[in-house]
């Protein structure tokens, strides 16, 4: 992000979003809002957002004013859902990398029991690394629709669309 916040950027959905997961996860360092469910606390903090935002351009109606319940909504779940994707993300780039958890602690699995082995980089057997098979996917994708485009004519060849519409001598 370049720039601070603006009141006209918090009042898009993005602008709020961010905000929104900025804020709660500000928030839930504090004694407390810790114990408190994050879903509950997100969407109060949108709802005080939204309104905020929304006065202060100069858009605040009856209508605005009932529109932003639903709207922080929205944006409550856009914030908890960003912030889950987020960590997950870390989670796995952490365990691959065989550095456990973010926190330091040793990575577990589902029964429990210590990982004694970490992720094994070699494919199973007939299993490629996926890389390849991508960019040979991408490869015959641009080559097919370099040969589709070579073979049509284009709109003004085929006379689709005169070459001179504005009348100018």
């Amino acid at each position: 992000m370049s720039a601070f916040f603006t009141w006209a950027n918090l009042a898009t959905i993005a602008g709020a979003t961010a905000a929104t997961a900025y804020i709660v996860q500000f928030l839930k360092k504090f004694s407390i809002f810790s114990k408190a469910n994050s879903q509950a606390v997100s969407y109060g903090v949108a709802l005080i957002i939204l309104f905020l935002a929304t006065y202060f351009t100069g858009n605040l109606t009856a209508s605005t004013g009932v529109m932003i319940f639903f709207n922080a909504v929205i944006v409550a779940f856009s914030s908890n859902g960003a912030y889950d994707s987020v960590k997950s993300t870390i989670t796995a780039i952490a365990a691959a990398a065989g550095g456990g958890t973010s926190a330091g602690a040793e990575a577990t699995t589902p029964d429990n029991s210590s990982e004694s082995n970490p992720v094994d980089p070699t494919p199973a057997e007939g299993a490629t690394s996926g890389a390849a098979d991508a960019a040979t996917v991408k490869n015959d994708t641009a080559l097919s629709s370099q040969t589709a485009t070579e073979a049509q004519p284009s709109a003004c060849e085929s006379g689709a669309i005169a070459s001179d519409t504005t009348g100018a001598q």
